[in-house]
């Protein structure tokens, strides 16, 4: 009786049907502001990596990560696979601030820099990084870490988000896809329409809180406060985690939510929140 119990659950447990076919993910601007800039950038991204480190999550897409002390984001000891954006080059001197750190292979890189900014965001080298990464039981799907211009100029976010567009037609036409980061756009804005037109995405934050009217429906990921009272003057949403899939494919949130929103143990480590969303990937 024993052995077939053990035969049983030896079944169960190499059956392709119930092989884990989920991806965890977050995105996070961990707020690393170059030198001269000081944000107490030591205590903060040992406090960071420590709680990414512990975190149930197969990707990790950082945008802003241009301090030293940010960069020792790269090296959490359960993510050994590690991508980069942009490096800096001449009149450009500080590179795109884009980690992606992955519990799994990753099998391609490639990157965008961005041709239109204003500000101080035109001497960093912004865009996108992609990295095709192997997960078990799923197999090859293009992530996407990007983080668009933070100014109101209409023309340079049209012609990010048109770069942007273009960028992963070319590498993932009919293949599954996830595209997050730092957007610097609302849901609410024409920018916002144009993503959601130019491409068959879906935010994995609002279709979860779609089927789930318990849950703030917002998803708020900014809050600007008053300098001097600390007033809240406005909430917006500007993290998101889109995704896309190919023919045959079904792919949906078994859970998304808002993390490091000071909400627990005083956890907000940055200007921003995080997002972490689980995936279902189904083929």
């Amino acid at each position: 009786m024993t052995k077939v119990i053990i035969i049983i659950c030896s079944i169960i447990l190499i059956s392709p049907a119930l092989a884990t076919n989920h991806l965890d993910l977050i995105t996070y601007n961990v707020f690393g502001l170059p030198f001269p800039i000081k944000l107490k950038h030591k205590k903060r991204f040992k406090l960071i990596a420590r709680s990414l480190n512990a975190l149930s999550s197969d990707i990790i897409a950082l945008q802003e990560t241009f301090s030293k002390h940010s960069k020792r984001l790269a090296r959490l000891d359960n993510f050994p696979y590690v991508a980069y954006g942009n490096p800096p080059k001449k009149f450009q001197f500080i590179d795109s601030g884009l980690i992606t750190l992955s519990r799994y292979p990753i099998l391609r890189i490639k990157r965008l820099v961005f041709k239109a900014c204003t500000g101080f965001d035109c001497f960093s080298r912004k865009g996108a990084l992609l990295t095709t990464i192997k997960v078990p039981n799923i197999g090859e799907v293009d992530i996407y870490n990007t983080h668009l211009n933070a100014g109101k100029n209409k023309k340079v976010k049209y012609i990010q988000l048109e770069q942007l567009y273009q960028f992963i037609e070319k590498y993932s036409f009919n293949r599954p896809a996830v595209v997050l980061g730092d957007f610097n756009i609302t849901p609410e804005s024409d920018y916002y329409n144009y993503l959601m037109d130019s491409l068959p995405l879906t935010e994995s934050y609002f279709e979860y809180a779609r089927q789930n009217s318990s849950i703030d429906q917002n998803g708020y990921t900014y809050i600007k406060k008053s300098l001097i009272k600390k007033k809240i003057k406005s909430k917006r949403k500007l993290d998101y985690i889109f995704y896309l899939f190919s023919s045959g494919q079904l792919i949906y949130p078994e859970y998304s939510k808002v993390i490091y929103d000071g909400s627990h143990d005083e956890n907000q480590y940055s200007d921003h929140f995080g997002v972490q969303s689980r995936l279902i990937i189904e083929n």
